[in-house]
């Protein structure tokens, strides 16, 4: 009898302890489940979070103007612009600036041949883009076309 009362009170304690355990990690506080944020990344990775520092320089940018079309350049006439006016040798002008955009051309959505009446033009040109596109394609124009100068 002493055995049974003795195994059963054993059995109690370790259901007891089980049980406060269980119990105990219940209520413990949790981590909230990841969730997606929008957390903001830093464009230039060598700098610290948060942007340029008073005593630092800029970051350098890449030499390419393909990317937009820089505030002023290499003057361009529009007589040497009337000239490049075919689909192999295709600038365009627009808002003051000239762009060969003859390599863009074959992988133009509408067709080379929609846009080959205007090469060599500026006033056409920004007309025809314009009036088909509004200003929702100029971002486009600028990746696309090699800026030449300005008009």
């Amino acid at each position: 009898m002493k055995k049974t009362i003795t195994t059963i009170l054993a059995a109690l304690a370790v259901v007891a302890l089980v049980g406060g355990v269980v119990f105990l990690r219940a209520d413990a506080p949790r981590a909230p489940p990841p969730t997606a944020t929008t957390e903001k990344t830093n464009a230039y990775p060598d700098m610290p979070s948060g942007g340029m520092q008073r005593d630092q320089a800029p970051p350098s940018v890449p030499d390419d103007a393909s990317i937009s079309a820089p505030s002023s350049g290499p003057a361009v006439t529009m007589a040497e612009l009337a000239t490049h006016n075919s689909q192999e040798d295709c600038w365009v002008g627009f808002e003051g600036k000239a762009y060969d955009i003859t390599a863009f051309l074959p992988n133009h959505p509408g067709s080379a041949e929609a846009i080959a009446p205007y090469c060599g033009t500026e006033k056409e040109f920004t007309a025809a883009f314009t009036g088909k596109h509004g200003m929702g394609k100029i971002d486009v124009l600028m990746q696309e076309g090699i800026y030449q100068g300005d008009i």
